[in-house]
């Protein structure tokens, strides 16, 4: 049977899934990495290190 600890993690890892992408359809339809990162009080540097590979493309496939 698993742990509380297992159970725990494995929903902490499922959020920060959802999170990513939220933040994701968020940059997709346009906001900016700086409007994502002031809704969530964090840096833009933040949100740039989520997709690295993807930077600036989401507002370039619309």
């Amino acid at each position: 049977m698993p742990s509380n600890t297992d159970d725990l993690k494995r929903l902490a890892d499922a959020t920060e899934d959802i999170r990513k992408l939220l933040i994701f359809a968020l940059l997709r339809n346009g906001a900016s990495q700086a409007q994502v990162a002031a809704a969530l009080s964090v840096n833009q540097s933040s949100i740039s290190r989520l997709f690295p590979q993807a930077k600036g493309s989401a507002r370039t496939r619309k």
